[in-house]
Parts: C-alpha cells; sequence; structure tokens
C-alpha cells in the first residue's frame, strides 16, 4: 500500500493455506528419515501385510500389528502395539522422539519419566506392508503406539479433546481457513464451555446410541438435511455433550443386568485416580507447553463383569511441541506468552475434568443411603441446523428441557412394585401433565441397590420432540421437596445439602397401541448406597480444598452459574498460579506496568511481565554491569534472580540518572518493584528506619489482586516510578492498609495477631467503592443558602486524603481535607427518582457552608460515594454514627423479635404438620387394601375392588348354597308329612263313606224284619262312631293345616335369607331389589318384615318338631286296625270331603307356586363360579 497508513492486505493463498506457487513432490512415505531418538525396528519381527483398522475420528490410518511368535518383548502380548501411519503424523514422531530422549536422560524420578508413563508407549518405527480395503498392499512407514484394545474383551473409549482453541493459524502448518473453520467448531462446541469437548466414542451404550440414531432420523426428514451429512450430525452431538451426560454414558453398564452399579461405581473411583495421577505429572513439567488439539482417553471394559479394567491415557501430540527448559528460555517473548496462554488453557481443560469426574464420583458413590426419587420427564430438540448457527451458548439439540416432574419417596421397610407416579407441571395452567410407570426395587432403609426400570409414560400435553427420563435419587427428603417446589414455581433449584446421583434414558418410543402422547421405554438404572462409600470419601477427602470438599463438588442439579463457580475456586486450589494472568495497572501518571508474578519453583527468580510507558516509546532497560551499546529496548519478560537493574537510554530521554531496582516476592504470586533507598546516588542518603511495603499492584490499582498479602516486613525500600514526577511514598500507608486483608500469621508489632477487618466481600466492594471514587464522579452540588445546583467532578485524590471537585462549566477547583468531614448521611434514598448525599463538615470552612448535598445520578453513585466517603473519613465519623448504629441496633432487635415469634409460630405448624403425617400413617397402616396410595393408580385400585368382591361373592354362595340346602330339606320333610297326612286322611274316609253309603241289602223281607230289637242300639252307635271319625278328620285337618302354615313359614324364611344376602353384596343391581320386593309380597310379606319373618320360622320349626314327636308315639301306641277288604263297589264323595280336597289342592298349587319362585330367585342371584383366588393385585 501507499504511506496514508492503511495495512497491507493478508495474502489470500496465505489465509487459505495453499502457496503461491505449486510444491515440488515430497518423497515417498517410506524414504521418510527416522528422527533421533526414535528406534527403527526390524520389519521381520512382524507379521506381514498389516491389516487397516477402524476408528472413531481423525485422519491417520492405523494398522494391525503382530509380532511372530517368538519375537515379541519379554512380559508383552503379540498385539500390544498397533501402527500409525506417518504420512499424517510427521509431528507426532518428532513429539515421541524428544519425549523419549528426556524421559529417559533424567531418570524414572523425572518430571518428564512421570509424565511418559501417563502417555502411550512407543518403542519406535517400522516400515511393513499395509493393505486396505479395495487397494493395493504398499509399503509404509509406521509409528508403534500402545495398542489400548489389548487388554480388554470389549472396550468403551471415550476421546477428549483438550484446550479451548484446538488450532493456530500458522502452528504445525496450519493455514487460516482451516484455523477458522477450527474455530467456529469450537465456539459452538463443548469446549467454549468447559473447555473441552468429546470427539469420538468407540461402542456407545443403548441410551446414547438411540439418542443420536433419533437426531439422525429427525433431521434426515427436515429441510436442511441436504446441507449436513449423518456423520457430521453425529459428531456434532458428541461435541455438544457436557461432561456430565457423556461421562454417564460411559459409565452406563446396564446390560450387564442387577449388580452392575457397583462395577461402574469401581469404575469411576479407578478413573478418578488414574487422572489425579495424571494432573499431578502434567503440573509439574518444568515450562509452558503448546498441545494444541491432543486428547485424553477413557478406555472402560463393557464385555465383562467379571473383571474390571479402566485405561487413561494423554495421545494425539500431531499438533503439538515438547519444549525443554534451555529451549523455552531460548524462545522470544512472544513465543513464550503464547505457550503460557495454552499452556493454561490445557491444564484448565485438565482440571476441569478431574472436577468434573470428582463430583460425580462423592455424589455416586459417597452416599450412606437413598430415600427419595424424582423423576423428570424431559424433552431434547434436534435442532443441530440452529445449534450450529447459534453457537454454543444456545441451548438447541444439548440441553434438555424439563417438562414434567414426579415425586416417589420409598418406603423405609423397603418392597418392590410397579407404581404410577404423577408428572407435575411447572404452569399452575397445567398443575398435571401425565404420569411416568415404573418398577421400583427399594432396598430396607435405602442402603443397598435401589432398581429404577421405566416402562411407559402417558402424556397430556403436546408431542415431545425427543423424551428422556431422568431420574434423580436423593438422600435427603428436604433436598428434593425444594427441587420440586422449585420447579413448580419455575425458579432455580437451591443447593442440595445431602448427595444427588441423576441418570436418564434414552429417547423414548410410541406405544404400539396407537395411543396419542404414550411412549414406552426398556431401561434399567440403579443407584447403590453404601459399598463404595468409605473408600470413596477417603479419595476424595484429599483433594485440595478450603471449604468442605463436598460443598466443592456441587451435584448435575446445580444451576450452571454454581457450577462454573465451583470449578474456578476448583481449579484455583489446585493450580494455584493458574489464573495469575499479567494485567496493566496504572500508577496514576502517564506510566503502565505489567503486573510481575513470581516462580513457584522455590528458586529466587522472577519474571519480569513488561515494562512500557503510555505515552511515549518503551523504557530501555538494560542489565546491571552491562555497557549502554548492549542496552535492549524490551517490553517482554526477563528472567532473573534479584538482582538491581539499571536505568537504560530510552527513545526521549531525560537527564541521566543511575537508579536501582530490584524485585522481591510477597510469597503470594506478586512480586514488587522497589528502589533501592541505600543507592540512590542523587542523594546518597541511606533510610534507616524499617517500613511496611506493599505489593507493587497494590500500589499502582489501591487494592491490587483479590487476596493479595503483605510483602516482607523490615525491608528498607520505598516504591519507585520512572520519572521524578511520578515518585511517591506512602506517608500515611494506614490509608492503604484499611484496604487489603492481613496476611495469614502476621503480627503486629509483637502485640498479637492482625485481626482482619471483615468478609472478604465486604473488602472487595469497599475497594470498588473507593476505585470508583478515585475515578470520579459528575455530581450535583447545592449548598446552603444557594438556590441554584452546580454541576460538578467530584473525586479522591490518589493519597486518600481529600476530596475535590471542579465546576464543568470552567472554574478553580475545590479541595477539601477528609479530616473535615463529620459525618456522610442519605438525606434521600430513592425517593421519586432523587438520590442525595448530606454532607457535614467538622466546621466551617473558608467559603465553604457547614453543609453539602450532592445530588447522585443513580442508586449505585449514591452507594459508591456514601460507603466510600464513610470508610475514608474512619474515626471521625464514629461519634456522628453513634445514632444510626443504635437505630439499626434497635431494628435489629426488633426483627429479632419479631424473626423469634415468626420461629415459634413454624415450629408448632412443624409439630402439628408432624402429628398430622403420623396420623396419617397410621391410618395408611390401618386402612383396608382398597384405599389409594400414593403407589397405585386408579387401574390397579379398580383391579383389587373386583378381586375382592370376587372373594365376598364366593363366600356369599357359599352361605346360600348352604341355605338351599337346608330349604330343601324343609321341604321334602314337608312334603313327606303332607303324603302321610294325605293318607291317613284318605283311609278315615273311606272307612267313613263305607259306613254312611251302605249298598243295597239283597236279603228278602222277611230277613230284614227279623232283627228289629236290636235296631235303636246300633243306631246309637254307628252315630257315635260317625262322630268320632269326623273329630278325627278334624283334628286331622288342622294338623295338615298347620303343616301347611309352617311349609309356607319356611319359604317366607328363606326367601327373607336370600333378601338379605342379596342386600349385603355390593355387585347387586336393581332388578334384583325389585325381585325381592316382588317375592316377600308373594309370600304374604313386606321386605321390612323380614326379621319378625325369620322369628316365627324359628318358632313354627319348634312347634314343628314337637307335633312330629307326638304323631310318631300316636302311631306306635295305636293298636293295629282290623282288616277289612276293600269293596268292589265305586265310592262316593260327601260335599264336605269335596270342600276339604278343593281347599287342600288350591293350598298346595300356593305353595309349588311360591316354591318355584323362591328357585327361580335363588337361580339369579347367584353369581357366575370362580374357582380361582387371585386378587388381581400385582404388588402382593
Amino acid at each position: 500500500m501507499d504511506g496514508a497508513g492503511l495495512p497491507d492486505l493478508v495474502n489470500i493463498w496465505d489465509f487459505i493455506g495453499e502457496p503461491d506457487s505449486p510444491k515440488s513432490p515430497s518423497r515417498s512415505e517410506p524414504d521418510l528419515e527416522v528422527p533421533e531418538g526414535i528406534e527403527e525396528l526390524p520389519a521381520e519381527d512382524f507379521e506381514t501385510p498389516c491389516d487397516a483398522l477402524g476408528t472413531s475420528g481423525g485422519t491417520a490410518a492405523f494398522y494391525a500389528l503382530r509380532y511372530r511368535e517368538g519375537r515379541e518383548p519379554k512380559g508383552l502380548a503379540r498385539d500390544f502395539f498397533v501402527g500409525k501411519d506417518v504420512a499424517h503424523a510427521r509431528d507426532e514422531l518428532d513429539f515421541y522422539a524428544k519425549l523419549s530422549a528426556v524421559s529417559g536422560s533424567g531418570g524414572s524420578g523425572s518430571a518428564w519419566a512421570r509424565f511418559a508413563a501417563q502417555a502411550m508407549r512407543c518403542p519406535g518405527m517400522a516400515r511393513l506392508e499395509c493393505v486396505k480395503p479395495s487397494q493395493t498392499p504398499c509399503l509404509r512407514l509406521l509409528l508403534l503406539l500402545e495398542n489400548l484394545r489389548q487388554p480388554f474383551l470389549e472396550m468403551r473409549l471415550l476421546d477428549i479433546k483438550l484446550g479451548t482453541e484446538t488450532s493456530v493459524a500458522g502452528w504445525k502448518g496450519k493455514s487460516r481457513l482451516h484455523a477458522w473453520k477450527n474455530a467456529c467448531v469450537d465456539q459452538r462446541t463443548n469446549s467454549a464451555v468447559e473447555g473441552f469437548r468429546l470427539e469420538g466414542i468407540e461402542m456407545p451404550p443403548r441410551s446414547l446410541e438411540e439418542r443420536i440414531l433419533a437426531v439422525v432420523n429427525a433431521k434426515s426428514t427436515s429441510a436442511t438435511a441436504k446441507y449436513i451429512s449423518p456423520k457430521v450430525i453425529r459428531r456434532f452431538t458428541l461435541q455438544r455433550l457436557r461432561a456430565a451426560e457423556f461421562l454417564e454414558s460411559w459409565l452406563d453398564v446396564s446390560h450387564f443386568g442387577p449388580g452392575s452399579e457397583v462395577h461402574a461405581q469401581k469404575a469411576l473411583l479407578e478413573s478418578f485416580r488414574q487422572v489425579q495421577g495424571l494432573v499431578q505429572a502434567v503440573v509439574a513439567l518444568e515450562v509452558p507447553q503448546q498441545w494444541i488439539g491432543s486428547s485424553v482417553a477413557l478406555a472402560l471394559e463393557v464385555g465383562t463383569m467379571a473383571r474390571l479394567s479402566v485405561v487413561v491415557k494423554v495421545f494425539d501430540w500431531g499438533r503439538a511441541e515438547l519444549t525443554t527448559a534451555e529451549e523455552f528460555a531460548a524462545l522470544k517473548v512472544e513465543a513464550q506468552e503464547s505457550r503460557g496462554h495454552y499452556w493454561r488453557q490445557y491444564l484448565r481443560a485438565l482440571g476441569r475434568l478431574f472436577w468434573e469426574l470428582g463430583r460425580l464420583a462423592v455424589h455416586r458413590c459417597c452416599c450412606p443411603a437413598w430415600q427419595v426419587l424424582i423423576l423428570e420427564l424431559r424433552s431434547l430438540s434436534p435442532a443441530v441446523f440452529r445449534a450450529a448457527v447459534l453457537g454454543a451458548g444456545e441451548s438447541f439439540g444439548t440441553v434438555p428441557v424439563t417438562c414434567g416432574m414426579g415425586f416417589f419417596q420409598m418406603a423405609p421397610e423397603g418392597g418392590a412394585g410397579e407404581v404410577s407416579v404423577p408428572l407435575l407441571g411447572s404452569s399452575p395452567d397445567e398443575p398435571v401433565v401425565g404420569s411416568v410407570r415404573v418398577h421400583v426395587t427399594a432396598p430396607e432403609g435405602g442402603v443397598g441397590l435401589t432398581a429404577v426400570r421405566v416402562l411407559e409414560a402417558e402424556l397430556l400435553v403436546q408431542e415431545l420432540d425427543l423424551a428422556t427420563v431422568r431420574v434423580l435419587a436423593f438422600e435427603r427428603l428436604g433436598d428434593a421437596k425444594m427441587h420440586l417446589e422449585a420447579f413448580q414455581r419455575g425458579e432455580r433449584s437451591a443447593p442440595a445439602r445431602g448427595h444427588v446421583c441423576c441418570q436418564s434414558t434414552g429417547p423414548g418410543r410410541c406405544g404400539g397401541d396407537g395411543r396419542p402422547g404414550r411412549l414406552v421405554w426398556e431401561d434399567r438404572l440403579e443407584f447403590s448406597a453404601g459399598p463404595l462409600a468409605r473408600e470413596a470419601v477417603s479419595l476424595l477427602e484429599a483433594l485440595p480444598s478450603p471449604e468442605s470438599w463436598t460443598e466443592m463438588l456441587p451435584p448435575s442439579t446445580a444451576s450452571c452459574e454454581e457450577v462454573e463457580e465451583k470449578a474456578k475456586v476448583f481449579l484455583k486450589q489446585l493450580i494455584p498460579w493458574l489464573d495469575a494472568e499479567p494485567r496493566k495497572v496504572a500508577c496514576g501518571s502517564a506510566h503502565t506496568l505489567l503486573l510481575v508474578r513470581a516462580e513457584e519453583d522455590g528458586e529466587e527468580r522472577t519474571h519480569i511481565l513488561g515494562w512500557g510507558n503510555n505515552r511515549h516509546n518503551p523504557l530501555g532497560l538494560r542489565r546491571h554491569g552491562d555497557k549502554e551499546g548492549k542496552a535492549e529496548k524490551v517490553n517482554g519478560v526477563f528472567e532473573c534472580t534479584t538482582r538491581p537493574f539499571e536505568e537504560g537510554e530510552g527513545g526521549k530521554r531525560k537527564a541521566q540518572t543511575s537508579r536501582h531496582l530490584v524485585e522481591v516476592s510477597c510469597g503470594s504470586n506478586h512480586s514488587a518493584i522497589l528502589e533501592d533507598l541505600e543507592l540512590m546516588p542523587e542523594t546518597g542518603e541511606s533510610e534507616t528506619g524499617v517500613r511496611e511495603s506493599l505489593t507493587f499492584d497494590s500500589v499502582l490499582d489501591l487494592a491490587g489482586q483479590a487476596g493479595a498479602e503483605r510483602a516482607h516486613r523490615a525491608v528498607p525500600w520505598r516504591y519507585a516510578s520512572w520519572e521524578d514526577s511520578c515518585l511517591r511514598e506512602l506517608s500515611n500507608s494506614r490509608q492503604l492498609e484499611r484496604c487489603l486483608p492481613p496476611a495469614p500469621g502476621a503480627t503486629d508489632g509483637g502485640r498479637g495477631a492482625v485481626e482482619p477487618m471483615g468478609d472478604y466481600e465486604d473488602f472487595l466492594a469497599l475497594r470498588k467503592h473507593v476505585r470508583k471514587l478515585q475515578g470520579g464522579t459528575p455530581l450535583l452540588l447545592h449548598t446552603n443558602g444557594e438556590d441554584d445546583l452546580q454541576i460538578c467532578t467530584f473525586a479522591v485524590s490518589q493519597d486518600l486524603q481529600a476530596l475535590t471537585w471542579r465546576r464543568c462549566e470552567g472554574g478553580s477547583a475545590c479541595r477539601l481535607p477528609l479530616a473535615a468531614i463529620a459525618a456522610v448521611d442519605v438525606s434521600s434514598p430513592g425517593t421519586g427518582g432523587h438520590f442525595a448525599l448530606k454532607v457535614q463538615l467538622r466546621e466551617r470552612q473558608a467559603n465553604l457552608p457547614q453543609t453539602l448535598e450532592l445530588i447522585c445520578t443513580s442508586k449505585d453513585d449514591l452507594e459508591s460515594w456514601h460507603q466510600g466517603l464513610r470508610f475514608l473519613i474512619g474515626d471521625g465519623a464514629a461519634e456522628s454514627a453513634t445514632a444510626d448504629l443504635e437505630q439499626k441496633l434497635k431494628w435489629q432487635e426488633q426483627l429479632i423479635e419479631r424473626l423469634q415469634q415468626e420461629n415459634n409460630m413454624l415450629r408448632e405448624i412443624v409439630k402439628r404438620k408432624d402429628a398430622t403425617i403420623a396420623d396419617l400413617l397410621r391410618d395408611q397402616n390401618k386402612s383396608i387394601k382398597t384405599e389409594s396410595t400414593s403407589r397405585e393408580s386408579d387401574e390397579h385400585l379398580q383391579y383389587r375392588e373386583v378381586a375382592i368382591l370376587r372373594r365376598k361373592n364366593k363366600r356369599l354362595q357359599n352361605e346360600l348354597k348352604s341355605k338351599q340346602q337346608t330349604i330343601s330339606g324343609l321341604l321334602k320333610l314337608v312334603d313327606r308329612l303332607s303324603q302321610q297326612a294325605d293318607a291317613e286322611t284318605s283311609a278315615q274316609e273311606t272307612a267313613e263313606e263305607e259306613v254312611e253309603v251302605n249298598p243295597k241289602d239283597s236279603r228278602p223281607p222277611e230277613a230284614k224284619a227279623e232283627p228289629k230289637a236290636e235296631a235303636p242300639r246300633d243306631a246309637a252307635a254307628q252315630a257315635r262312631e260317625a262322630r268320632e271319625a269326623r273329630e278325627a278328620r278334624e283334628a286331622q285337618a288342622m294338623e295338615a293345616l298347620e303343616v301347611r302354615q309352617a311349609q309356607a313359614a319356611a319359604a317366607q324364611a328363606a326367601a327373607a335369607a336370600v333378601a338379605q344376602s342379596a342386600q349385603s353384596a355390593q355387585s347387586a343391581s336393581a332388578p334384583a331389589a325389585a325381585q325381592m320386593a316382588q317375592m316377600a309380597q308373594l309370600l304374604g310379606g313386606s321386605p321390612s318384615g323380614q326379621g319378625e319373618v325369620a322369628k316365627m320360622f324359628m318358632g313354627e320349626m319348634a312347634g314343628l318338631a314337637e307335633k312330629l314327636q307326638m304323631l310318631e308315639k300316636a302311631a306306635a301306641s295305636a293298636p293295629a286296625p282290623a282288616f277289612q277288604p276293600p269293596s268292589r263297589a265305586p265310592r262316593g264323595k260327601g260335599p264336605k270331603s269335596a270342600q276339604a280336597l278343593e281347599a287342600l289342592q288350591r293350598e298346595f298349587d300356593a305353595l309349588e307356586n311360591k316354591k318355584r319362585v323362591v328357585q327361580h330367585l335363588a337361580h339369579t342371584l347367584e353369581p357366575e363360579p370362580s374357582d380361582s383366588e387371585d386378587d388381581g393385585f400385582p404388588l402382593r
């Protein structure tokens, strides 16, 4: 370009990574030179040709290697190594060569040797004949690497790529275009959120495979299917998974069946140990490294549960460079800063992965007992295209949305069975969104293995995209209730005080019956409590943490803000210098310097991370003792001991001075640039007094880094700047001492320990207010006796001694010592948008009133000026603040009294609630089986009621059968008595008719006239016999009538018993009741008189039995009548006998009719026979 100051355009070929002219053809792969430090193994040791292996990602090809019989190294299997094609791994070959050299030279105990044990073993390389499918065999140069699959029967592997940035333009041949494409991927995946991402997985579990397949199938029918291939969708879905999700899938061994959770917990603890060793080995390395795009492999045995096999290794060094301490010292400043930047990314990602494993272990392995289960119905959107466009900050396709939540409390005595749990919604318009049916197996007391088998769900909401069920096991009942209540209110869940374990199912499938809103699953989730708790606690308690290690590891239910906050605190404790980024601080003048950080290796040397000038060129510095000609103008890093420096010759330099600047460490990752007072050539004075020295950044930036400590005491230094006009001595160091917390263990001149001023949060807020006051704020000034308001810029001087302000319209500056301020009060706290502050002076100042009123534009300005000025005026405002403190104390006492009353009221409420719960539990234990509980659905309750009614119906059938037998026996007895009575009556009537109706006498009249003298006696005898016979017939008729009445009473009593049985059965219908009423009417009674009929029936039965005994005795004692031959003449009927027979026939017909009605009613009320006693309730 011309000299107009416009930058030159970037060459398009440099951007896309293509040269301006084509390169010369390179050498073939087998002709590549073997770097120094790598041994070339003879090809005769291996079987050829080598077949290609399938991989889950990457561009380099892998080949299966196998030693010939007897050629394998001692103690190794023949397939212990695999071959990686060097054509795509040239830089990786150099990395392993240098790693082999530095790890061997330092011994087995060196830092590089410990790191080499965490990487894959590499014995060397070999030139072997390789073959790919549909290709001819060819000779290739292979790098031998450890075969991770060798010790496994079936291996599940996670490829986790570390670092927020996985590519750098111009680094290891990466073009700008490809670096930009990789940066787009980084910003839209988990790398931008947690610092790493899942790049690939081998042998995923069924739940994750179904989830990925559902996303692929959903996108295959969308409009964007032609832009994204299924392979890209699968990989992008994996890359957006959070660590808690893919670690849960990695530990999913539910295909093993019952007891698989214990195997998963053992694998989790073993992986935690190995990752901890990896973090320790990496942190111990001497100098920062630039390892771009390297990965961590987590391998787990999923083929058998008989043995536990877990492997953690670091690999993929294609974009990495191993740098030794000598090589790092020889690098330029820019290169060193670049390595430090990417090294912190690598350590931050590795530490975050270690933290994720730790919080998964603490909540999955350390719980003593599980009490409550929460079932969450979650919906996952398959919007891959929108997620790729919007970036990692959006939740499309990554963060599921909870649609409903169910609560299930396990019984203390344990048990197993199917339950239907209602799903509660988060909207008042939809309090219930459906139900989910699960089979729960709970141990006694929650100690042991809890299994949850998700079966189906009935939804009342709209159709979901990808529906999954997440089961949360809670240790504490209160945590589960707070989680559910927060969801119903639409708020963020409160931090759990106990352990919480989360596991999820795969996507649900639509039911085969075609019902809308019905989803089915076949997932079995397990939660184990107790077996490995002691081992996990002992392992996790060794973690560095200022708080409780359980509080530093929140569960998966925690909010994103809480997770990020805890992770940062954990990483700061794990690697203290990780966040010590150099930053610029101003000294209050025209100069800017960079923060100086001390080394952590125990040596007496520090790094000066830059000296600069805001207005002029960078200052020229040279080491003490060098000639002026060798002075260097630098703006970077010097590695040095505590040697003095001289101010070199700058670009626009004033008078030559000779100052000796020395840096000392304060022991808290800070250093101070101090001026040697004893060697100052300008004055030649030597200061013998002892002055407390603060950290460099604290002086120049008021309060410095959070948590900065005081430097060493008794150091005769003072702070130096670059010009005399910037030279500042701390004449009143107490002002800054109030801004800094004391160092741990610091003493106050032998008078004891220095008490901290307050909480750390108060210190940060106070420091913020003071900084704002130093920067200045436009305020409205209102003085007594003046109606107008003046717009002024108020500020506190840099030495924190005076309050200054200047009118914005112009004018002289006003200065008021802070010691002259007596009190600072808020006159208007913001009513009507008016924020006013009243400043009361001790004495009337010249040209100033006794009271100043400052009107602020916002509430933040009011708070900053109020808190800041009250702090800066110090003890002078103590007396004026007494009234405020007394008022506050009074308010606090009132508040405490009110809170105590509320507390007592809440305690009473809790007592009543506990009593009510206890009563409900007792009622629940005493209740009948038909009562509905939270574990039974309406359908199951109906089955149970039907089963109970069947048992009652069976019992009633047996009672009815016995009563029918009694009635039939009574009817037979009545029939037998009726037949006997009819026979006797017929015989007597026959004899009487023979007497009354005599046949014609065939004798002659002479013979008839002969016995006339005996006629009167025979007539009297006959009349007497006829009377006796008539009386006997009447007695027999009365007995027959009594028998018939007893028979009617027995039939009526049977009908009453049948009616009572019909009324006791709950399944009796209205027609049956009508038939009962009809039967009662036919029997001559009413339903209301059934009890009286039964009593009459019992009395008549007793009388009938007595009469039967009398008849039997009379029949036995009566003499046998004389034999009379039957008459040959036809018999005739008398008028009385005919009437008696007709009446008797009518009574018999009526009894037969009643008998048929009773039999018909009994047949109608008889239920269907049931041979089985099944109650239909599966929870037996």
